[in-house]
């Protein structure tokens, strides 16, 4: 998939983690509906405030029986939550739920093993593993494997994004997927010149990705992963640009597994 430098180019607008009555879903014309069990390590997360009955809605890839990456901003913040994820089905009517016990961030495990933060900017190291109470029966499911490639090497791949998309005519919510291109730092740097948005520096953490004529995460798409195409994962979603749904240029801003490996893997060692 190649784009004009004109298209490369996008203003990067971050997504915050704010409290939604419902999931806003990803976007674009040509999506496709997930077969079953093709991306069956995808899971939903719904993270309800106690005592306020709002709830915010996240995606993350099951990396173990007990485990569920995804972003941390869904879970920052001192309210008090039930988290649960919900797991078994590219069809979420037919996911089972199980609760989540706690969580960790990668900065509070930095700051636990006394590890050097990969980027000590506000916009960076946006990523947390799930604890579940209980294993997730697995079955036809599988759990989620990782790219081995470094970050400056994905520049220029082709990927695609998964999330989750409500069905208008039969209000079913089901994984989709789309064809993206990977940019290089330069491309998201660029486009804000453009824009003339002054922006200072594009994290080496960052993975922009873009589609013609458009593909877009949302709010209940954060933590969604970014795959190859033999399924292995790249990144996870932590933002878009620009926040306008209907846009015709739309970047997603992924945040790289690349230099999280350790923390990742520090899960799965254990």
């Amino acid at each position: 998939m190649k784009f004009p430098i004109f298209c490369l180019l996008i203003h990067i607008i971050l997504l915050k983690g704010q409290i939604i009555a419902d999931a806003e879903p990803i976007a674009g014309p040509d999506l496709r509906l997930a077969k079953p069990h093709e991306f069956s390590f995808v899971v939903a997360i719904e993270i309800r405030l106690l005592g306020t009955g709002e709830y915010a809605f996240c995606t993350g890839s099951i990396i173990s029986k007990n485990h569920v990456l995804t972003v941390a901003h869904c879970v920052r913040g001192d309210e008090e939550k039930r988290v649960e994820v919900l797991a078994g089905s590219h069809n979420l009517n037919q996911c089972k739920r199980y609760r989540v016990a706690t969580w960790v961030t990668y900065e509070m495990w930095a700051k636990k093993y006394h590890k050097t933060l990969i980027e000590d900017v506000e916009v960076t190291n946006d990523i947390a593993v799930l604890i579940l109470a209980e294993k997730i029966v697995l079955s036809r499911m599988k759990k989620a494997t990782f790219s081995q490639k470094r970050t400056e090497k994905l520049y220029g791949l082709d990927a695609r994004m998964v999330g989750w998309k409500t069905d208008s005519r039969n209000s079913e919510t089901s994984l989709y997927n789309a064809d993206v291109t990977i940019l290089t730092r330069e491309a998201c740097y660029d486009f804000n010149n453009l824009l003339k948005k002054e922006v200072e520096y594009i994290p080496k953490s960052f993975l922009c990705a873009i589609a013609e004529p458009y593909v877009i995460g949302n709010k209940g798409d954060s933590g969604a992963p970014l795959v190859y195409k033999d399924k292995k994962i790249l990144g996870v979603l932590r933002g878009i640009s620009p926040d306008d749904n209907a846009a015709a240029e739309g970047l997603n801003i992924f945040t790289s597994i690349d230099p999280y490996k350790e923390f990742i893997y520090s899960f799965l060692n254990g």
